[in-house]
C-alpha cells in the first residue's frame, strides 16, 4: 500500500501501548473502585515499565510479545466484566479482539 516499514511499526507500538494503557487503567478501575485518581493514572506507567515487562517485553522487542502484553489486560478486563454482569457479549467480544491475531 505505499507506506513504510517503520512507519507501520511505529503505528503498531503506539496502537498496542494505548491499548494496555487504557485497559489497565479500567482493569484497575474495575478491580479497585476506591482508589485516588492519581493512582489510576499511575498504573498503566507502572504496567508499561515494570521490572518483568522491561526484560521479556522490550528487551526483546518482538511483536508477539507486544501484542499478548497489550491485549492481555484487555481480554482480562473484558473477563471480569462478563463474569461480574453474566452477560454473554463479552465472551463475543474476546473473541473478536483476538481473532485479528490468529
Amino acid at each position: 500500500i505505499g507506506v513504510p516499514a517503520f512507519l507501520l511499526q511505529a503505528f503498531f507500538l503506539w496502537f498496542s501501548l494505548t491499548v494496555s494503557g487504557i485497559s489497565i487503567y479500567f482493569l484497575t478501575k474495575e478491580l479497585f473502585p476506591k482508589l485516588d485518581q492519581k493512582i489510576y493514572l499511575l498504573a498503566p506507567l507502572f504496567y508499561w515499565f515494570n521490572p518483568f515487562g522491561m526484560v521479556n517485553v522490550w528487551n526483546r522487542f518482538l511483536n508477539n510479545f507486544f501484542v499478548f502484553y497489550a491485549f492481555q489486560p484487555l481480554v482480562l478486563l473484558l473477563f471480569i466484566k462478563g463474569i461480574r454482569s453474566k452477560k454473554y457479549i463479552y465472551a463475543i467480544l474476546i473473541g473478536l479482539s483476538s481473532s485479528p491475531f490468529w
